[in-house]
């Protein structure tokens, strides 16, 4: 319970015959045998390697048995791992009961499966960066301060570079600030002469032995973006440099003191670069959520293994090394439940049993749910289908998801993070889930807050479904409001004007910020998706245009600070007497009203005059209406909506009732206390019931979901800049907008 509230503390045409061809693959053409492929090759020498296409040969099907070696439940967060002679060493942080961290130090021995811990202590305000092991398996790492503490916006005080034995006792330090700053944590790797290399933010410093710079070579900070060097298994230092989604792999001369280019090869912008073991000469990557391994020789790109299928988080996954052809070690780091293991992954012969798969459809994934779901199902897999990969428009990101629909090729689900869930709605793409949990045997709809149910539902239709929710609000200082919710424009003026010299409405909201709060839960006085029209062109939107003109526009950062009180500060200190909020958890409204001593209304968005109260649910999950696995689609939202998921890995609030119920006891709890949760600070006694009943209230009043839309807002944020310079007026610019907008409505499904 606990956990869950402290890690919170904030192109196609018109579909009308779309409904027969969403998703028309066959379960057949649909199962999966998890594997990968043989990574044995011949010999390669770096010297003659000038390798530029790459192929990607086809897969053969093995399996990974699974080890696991724990680390102590106390280490809160690893920041690194790398191997040397079957040893894995790491550096990772823990955390007191007044979450207060430190860093610690440990190796791993694979064949003994047992964890060393080292007792060098780092100074406060010290970290360690990153970590090298030489010839000799002495470890080292560059450790640095802080001048002003882990204040934002603080600069490293001092770099140094140190060596420490098995024990943890210090042998080695070196003062390293002439050549290193806080811009770009430094990469450390060593070669078999003992020769020590740095990666710097816009330079490679080669040392000898004794410490000594032998020389640097510099990068064009301007084209490149760097990824940790790593040595060959001949001994070649090579620093890849990715321009243009083209990594290119240079190798470091010692003779010549320049960078020599290896090898380039197209791959994902994000891809995470290993060597292997052995003299095949392989070069491992993470491309999006799978391992590859390339041959510098043959310039063959093979697939390794599904990392999310195999239900890994690859967004973590850069803390894994390959120890051989046959084995690898990946640190699996589950946040969610603070705890960590080495998993060692060696390849089997043994078949593996198929399983179904879910394709998903996202422009964005929480792939930490979708790697627990693929870890714990035996019948059933989630694929991703990444729209709005790396480099990709949003445009062209959603035309392609448009075309796969269109043609026959959709998914089975789509997560609607970013995308215009009321486009998707209108134009029946969308099964209706109110079947399925009549049909269900153990999920009941009735399980659910109806609120949530009432907000995600269109006439009738239950079209999608969250895990978990955020409640969305304007509030304002009861003291100044009153209990009046939902006010006009014409009150917001009056109420502007009564305020006195020094008080403004909001704190840091600007002219264009508070156009986009009002759009964002406003989409439907303004686009009629059945009917594919805007209405920007209307009074309401004109008489926003011209109340949001008083407000200043956006502040620059200065020095990444922004001149400004902090939201809370200004309404403790009556700066302002509004704010746009977003409750998280069910305790949130009251610790907010503690920590500042006032009371608030809740008063909701302007809306003609209405209150309303916006759902914010990032992880929204649809169905298909002709979904290939519509079993397994289901089978995939019923997780999300388990008793299990919803006490254990949601952080907002929770969608099933019994768990919600579970936070109102906890928070309602008359000896609720600092003394009883000293984490929380002095947050005064437990809720009344009064405050209860008004966060559910809130909640059943929730209209939703509030969505930013890249491309219409794209749109609005460009139009508006020209009425708020004054070059344009409300009514031309309102035109403007609603023209444009027309045109990308007749662009939508």
């Amino acid at each position: 319970m606990k956990n869950r509230i402290f890690t919170l503390l904030m192109t196609g045409v018109m579909l009308i015959s779309i409904l027969s061809s969403c998703g028309k693959k066959t379960k057949e053409d649909k199962m999966l045998e998890l594997g990968s492929i043989s990574l044995e090759s011949e010999k390669a020498s770096v010297s003659n390697i000038n390798n530029t296409n790459v192929d990607i040969i086809s897969e053969e099907t093995f399996t990974y048995k699974t080890s696991t070696i724990p680390i102590e439940n106390d280490i809160d967060g690893i920041n690194q791992i790398i191997e040397k002679d079957g040893i894995i060493y790491g550096v990772g942080y823990v955390s007191d009961e007044d979450w207060n961290s430190s860093t610690m130090l440990f190796s791993v021995d694979i064949k003994t499966a047992s964890v060393h811990y080292y007792s060098y202590s780092l100074p406060p305000y010290s970290d360690v960066v990153n970590l090298a092991v030489n010839k000799e398996n002495e470890l080292f790492f560059i450790e640095s301060s802080y001048e002003d503490g882990y204040e934002y916006q603080s600069e490293y005080k001092s770099y140094a570079l140190h060596m420490i034995d098995k024990e943890g006792n210090l042998q080695l330090s070196v003062d390293m600030n002439e050549y290193l700053s806080w811009e770009y944590p430094p990469e450390l790797v060593f070669d078999n002469s003992g020769n020590l290399f740095i990666q710097t933010y816009d330079s490679i410093l080669v040392f000898s032995k004794d410490c000594a710079l032998l020389f640097d070579i510099d990068l064009d900070i301007e084209q490149y973006v760097y990824y940790p060097m790593f040595s060959l298994y001949d001994d070649t230092i090579v620093i890849p440099l990715n321009m243009n989604h083209t990594i290119t792999l240079y190798s470091v001369g010692m003779e010549t003191k320049k960078l020599q280019p290896i090898t380039e090869f197209p791959i994902s912008g994000n891809s995470l670069i290993y060597a292997g073991h052995g003299e095949d000469a392989e070069i491992y990557a993470i491309d999006e959520s799978a391992i590859y391994s390339y041959s510098l020789k043959s310039g063959e790109k093979q697939f390794v293994m599904d990392l999310l299928g195999r239900g890994f988080n690859y967004i973590q996954a850069n803390y894994w090394c390959i120890l051989s052809s046959e084995q690898m070690a990946l640190l699996y780091y589950n946040e969610r439940n603070n705890t960590t293991d080495i998993t060692i992954l060696t390849k089997s012969n043994e078949p593996q049993k198929p399983r179904q798969i879910i394709t998903l459809a996202t422009y964005w994934a929480d792939v930490y749910t979708i790697s627990e779901f693929n870890r714990k199902n035996e019948t059933y897999q989630v694929e991703l289908i990444d729209y709005y990969e790396h480099g990709t428009d949003y445009k062209d990101a959603q035309a392609r998801l448009y075309a796969d629909i269109l043609s026959g090729n959709g998914p089975d689900m789509l997560n609607f993070h970013s995308m215009e869930y009321e486009n998707y709605a209108d134009s029946g793409v969308l099964a209706d889930l109110y079947p399925f949990f009549e049909k269900d045997q153990i999920l009941n709809v009735d399980a659910l807050i109806e609120g949530v149910t009432k907000a995600l539902s269109i006439d009738g239709k239950l079209l999608a479904m969250t895990p978990e929710f955020t409640v969305s609000t304007i509030m304002g200082v009861s003291s100044i409001v009153g209990s009046h919710r939902g006010m006009s424009i014409d009150e917001l003026i009056q109420l502007e004007t009564n305020l006195g010299e020094g008080t403004k409405l909001f704190n840091q909201t600007s002219n264009t910020g508070f156009v986009s709060i009002l759009c964002t839960a406003n989409w439907e006085h303004f686009i009629d998706y059945e009917q594919g029209s805007a209405h920007f062109n209307s009074e309401e939107f004109i008489r926003i245009l011209e109340f949001a003109d008083r407000f200043a526009e956006p502040i620059p950062e200065q020095g990444g600070v922004l001149p400004l009180l902090t939201e809370e500060e200004a309404l403790m200190q009556g700066s302002a007497v509004l704010s746009h909020q977003g409750f998280s958890y069910f305790g949130n409204l009251h610790v907010f009203e503690t920590s500042i001593g006032k009371d608030f209304t809740l008063m909701g968005f302007h809306s003609a005059g209405n209150s309303m109260v916006k759902m914010g649910a990032e992880k929204m999950y649809g169905i298909c209406n002709n979904a290939a696995n519509p079993d397994g689609a289901w089978e995939f939202i019923k997780y999300l909506l388990s008793e299990e998921f919803q006490q254990n890995k949601v952080f907002q609030f929770p969608v099933l009732e019994s768990i919600y119920d579970k936070d109102v006891e906890y928070w309602t709890d008359p000896a609720f206390s600092k003394s009883t949760d000293p984490n929380l600070g002095d947050r005064g006694p437990g809720m009344t019931q009064d405050q209860v009943d008004e966060v559910y209230a809130m909640i059943a009043s929730m209209t939703g979901p509030q969505k930013y839309y890249t491309p219409i807002m794209e749109i609005i944020n460009t139009e508006v800049a020209a009425f708020f310079s004054g070059d344009k007026s409300a009514e031309a610019t309102a035109e403007t907008i609603n023209s444009r907008v027309g045109v990308l409505l007749n662009e939508r499904l």
